[in-house]
């Protein structure tokens, strides 16, 4: 069983790169709706109650929501660097999608 503790860090990141694309309110609120996860005014998660897979996965949920793409990207990047996690995340990923106006026929 994976530490709480990288849970915490986990979500801080992910919470972290969301508010950076996203903008710090709409990322920060997102994850403030998330039930049974704490998190302070920088995106740092504090306080993880229930399941830490369980939340992580309403937090995902909820980002997924915003933006499918930015969401994927975000999170396939983090659990690379969060073998423990990943392998409880235990959940298929699925291939991104990247649509560009720039580009012929629309899709990347």
């Amino acid at each position: 069983m994976t530490p709480i503790s990288n849970y915490k860090r986990f979500i801080t990141e992910f919470v972290r790169r969301h508010m950076v694309i996203l903008g710090p309110n709409i990322a920060r609120d997102t994850a403030l709706g998330v039930t049974g996860l704490t998190i302070d005014s920088t995106g740092d998660a504090t306080d993880i109650t229930g399941s830490p897979p369980l939340v992580m996965q309403e937090l995902i949920n909820a980002y997924m929501d915003l933006s499918a793409p930015v969401t994927q990207l975000a999170l396939y990047s983090l659990l690379d660097q969060y073998p423990e996690v990943k392998a409880e995340y235990n959940q298929p990923l699925e291939k991104i999608h990247l649509v560009c106006s720039l580009a012929d026929g629309g899709k990347i």
